[in-house]
Parts: C-alpha cells; sequence; structure tokens
C-alpha cells in the first residue's frame, strides 16, 4: 500500500524525506545529507515515473496478475500435494479448505518478526492443518517447509556465489585488459 501511495502522492513523500533528512543529521546519524536527499528524491521520482508507464500498458498487467494466481494457486495448493503425496486420505472438497489455510500460515508469517518466520510458521502450520491431517501433520509440515523456504535459500545461495563470482571475474578481466 505504502508503495502505492508513493505514486500517487510523490511530492509528499519528498517533502517527508526532507523532514527525515533533517532529523537524522542533527542526530548525526547523516554525513552526507544532500547526497542522502538527492538520491531518495532521484528514486521517488524514477518510480512514480515508471509507474506511470507500466500503468498504460494493461496487456502487462493482465499477464502480471494471470501469472500471480497461478504461481500463488500452486503455492496454496502444495500442502495438498504432498498430503495426497503421503496417502492422507483428503477429499477434492478439502482442496479449498487447505489453499484457505496455507494463505493463512503465509499472512500469519508477516506478523512473526523472526528471519523466515522460523518457529511461528511450524507452530500455525501445525495448528491450522492438523485437523486435516492428523498424525501426519508433522510429515507434510517438514515437506512443505522444505519446499517453500529451505530450498529457496539452498537455491538461491547457490545462484548468488555463481553470480557473484562471475560479475567477479568479468570485473577483473575488465580491469586487466585496461591496464
Amino acid at each position: 500500500m505504502a508503495l502505492y501511495t508513493i505514486a500517487l502522492f510523490p511530492n509528499l513523500y519528498i517533502k517527508l524525506s526532507r523532514i527525515l533528512v533533517q532529523v537524522l543529521t542533527k542526530l548525526h546519524i547523516l554525513k552526507n545529507p544532500e547526497k542522502t536527499l538527492d538520491s531518495w528524491t532521484l528514486q521517488v521520482t524514477s518510480f512514480t515515473r515508471e509507474i506511470k508507464v507500466l500503468a498504460k500498458d494493461k496487456k502487462s498487467i493482465f499477464l502480471c496478475v494471470c501469472i500471480n494466481v497461478v504461481r500463488l494457486s500452486l503455492y496454496y495448493s502444495l500442502p495438498f500435494v504432498i498430503a495426497l503425496a503421503l496417502h492422507i486420505p483428503l477429499k477434492m472438497n478439502e482442496f479449498i479448505d487447505v489453499m484457505a489455510l496455507s494463505s493463512f500460515v503465509t499472512m500469519a508469517n508477516s506478523f512473526i518478526p523472526i528471519p523466515g518466520a522460523s518457529g511461528g510458521t511450524e507452530v500455525v502450520f501445525s495448528l491450522l492443518f492438523n485437523s486435516l491431517m492428523k498424525d501426519l501433520t508433522g510429515a507434510v509440515l517438514v515437506l512443505w517447509r522444505f519446499s517453500t523456504y529451505h530450498i529457496v535459500l539452498i537455491i538461491g545461495g547457490i545462484l548468488f556465489v555463481f553470480v557473484k563470482n562471475y560479475y567477479e571475474r568479468k570485473e577483473s578481466k575488465i580491469n586487466l585488459e585496461g591496464m
């Protein structure tokens, strides 16, 4: 919601930025207030300009909405798929229930102020899904959490290392050629 209001009222956010920069400067937190304010102003104005350009591209917006609906449907249905793979006798009429409970778990994560909402996510999942999955709730939880969180961290970490090495080699090659 805040991003939307930035796009609608950029001048308000620029004024708020000036006030924040003044306060941070008086508290001796900012060393270069002009540079910070220029950077923030540039970011807000660029963001506003790009949002206005994107708003005119209805086809891209529709495509993004469709992709996001599919993505979230797959994400929220994952506990159902895992339960079926573990031979938990869920009926197709419980599919929507599982998707709703899964979305509640995701929503509850935003209120847990721990990186990855570790611990809290597992508790919320167990509480919500225990009535549907009984004794195998823990097994579904482990597989669900691994597939939605831990695998993402592992793949992201591996990709980060490869991309970082790629750009470091590219930069060192440019520096060697420039000598």
